[in-house]
């Protein structure tokens, strides 16, 4: 019967061994950005909602008390900010500890909502560089696709070569479900049928809590220069 599954293969994704401490700081220098814009974008909304109560406060001085106002919008906003910065630390921190394990694809299913955009989920690239690795990860795509995998792994494994042996269900495993945006043709998503293994970021204490790795369009030139200096 296991004569019918695919093989299991890693294809172009990143293997376990390519998880270097250089790939997770880039990782987390992604994080950093998000929490750096979300604490700005915060902190501008935060003002626009000050610049409207001042009008009306110089309009009205004694309907409200607010002095006290003011102070609880402060308050308000500051406990916000951290615990934006809580929550972001916490990913950071995942990023940098958490342990790699390969896992393997046992169902793929796409949905493809074409005619749909979401101005959002297009950031504006800096360079050429992150323009390029957006549309590999499937960034770039003006029709939203949602591709939604199921991943079985088993954690505290480090060995790459995976067989479908290993991954029975009488075995001790974890299965997670994950959804991926941007699973047009040629992207990272659109690449994850049946067999496919991944990288898994997963937490020890909780391995359902887990992140895929994804390819970056300079890993292998990364990987290729690591091996070329050793």
């Amino acid at each position: 019967m296991l004569e019918l599954f695919p093989e299991l293969s890693f294809g172009d994704n990143i293997r376990p061994s390519q998880v270097t401490s250089a790939l997770r700081e880039r990782l987390v220098h992604q994080q950093i950005r998000l929490r750096n814009s979300s604490i700005v974008s915060i902190i501008c909304a935060a003002l626009l909602f000050d610049v409207g109560l001042g009008a009306v406060a110089r309009n009205s001085p004694d309907a409200l008390a607010w002095p006290t106002l003011f102070a609880w919008e402060a308050t308000a906003l500051t406990a916000v900010i951290f615990g934006t910065w809580t929550w972001y630390s916490r990913r950071i921190r995942f990023l940098r500890e958490a342990p790699v394990t390969p896992a393997a694809v046992m169902k793929s299913d796409t949905t493809s909502l074409w005619g749909v955009e979401i101005p959002w989920m297009r950031s504006s690239s800096r360079n050429i560089a992150e323009a390029v690795e957006e549309d590999q990860e499937g960034g770039s795509q003006s029709a939203l696709h949602i591709v939604k995998v199921r991943l079985r792994f088993r954690p505290g494994t480090t060995n790459e070569q995976l067989n479908w042996d290993d991954l029975r269900d009488e075995g001790p495993h974890c299965d997670v479900t994950r959804w991926l945006g941007g699973g047009g043709w040629g992207t990272f998503a659109s690449g994850l049928k049946v067999g496919s293994l991944v990288s898994l970021l997963y937490s020890p204490q909780n391995p359902r809590h887990c992140r895929i790795i994804q390819r970056f369009h300079s890993t292998q030139s990364q990987v290729e220069e690591a091996q070329h200096r050793c």
